[in-house]
């Protein structure tokens, strides 16, 4: 599902950019090299590919828990700051973030360094599409929760029906754990800090 909306998100943000900003000049020999016609085809093969990074990078935040919003990843009992909590989510994986961090500088710097960009790359640097791509993974981060609430909505009701309003996760390690008491082990550890 995460694929679908990445690929409809990309495909939308290149239409957008060539059809409504461009006019769809669609260039000749773009893929060959640079010319003032492509201008609208390389911009908007820079929206997408950033649009395509974006979404990849959230996606590894969004995926740190598979049910659980990225905004609420830490149970209620758990949860010491509701404003900052995510980000202190996000800190307790310290390889993740920087991660995310170069990942998303390696990106800029292959769509702004002149002969990178046209040249090896075949896009421009973009202005007004930032809008666009803006736009666009908002768009696309509203997907991800609703459908991540609409999978915790399918397994309460599950669970309703067989009585078994466990936590999920909790659930998960128990088992493989083998049938030892995950609250107790994360109890223990959390008093030995």
């Amino acid at each position: 599902m995460y694929g679908l909306i990445t690929g409809l998100v990309c495909l939308a943000g290149y239409v957008f950019v060539v059809f409504a900003l461009y006019d769809g000049n669609l260039g000749e020999h773009c893929n060959r090299r640079y010319s003032p016609e492509c201008t609208g085809v390389f911009k908007a093969r820079s929206t997408c590919f950033m649009l395509m990074t974006l979404a990849s990078l959230c996606l590894a935040l969004e995926v740190m828990s598979l049910r659980r919003s990225f905004f609420r990843m830490t149970r209620k009992e758990d949860r010491q700051h509701t404003l900052t909590q995510p980000l202190r989510d996000l800190w307790q994986n310290k390889w993740l973030c920087g991660t995310i961090v170069l990942a998303f500088g390696v990106s800029m710097m292959s769509l702004y360094i002149p002969g990178m960009n046209r040249g090896l790359f075949k896009h421009a640097p973009i202005g007004r599409e930032w809008g666009v791509v803006a736009v666009l993974m908002v768009n696309w981060w509203v997907f991800v929760e609703g459908y991540k609430w609409g999978v915790r909505r399918y397994y309460r009701k599950q669970d309703d029906k067989k009585g078994d309003r466990d936590d999920v996760e909790a659930r998960a390690f128990r088992t493989w754990m083998g049938g030892q008491n995950v609250e107790a082990e994360v109890a223990a550890v959390g008093e030995k800090r």
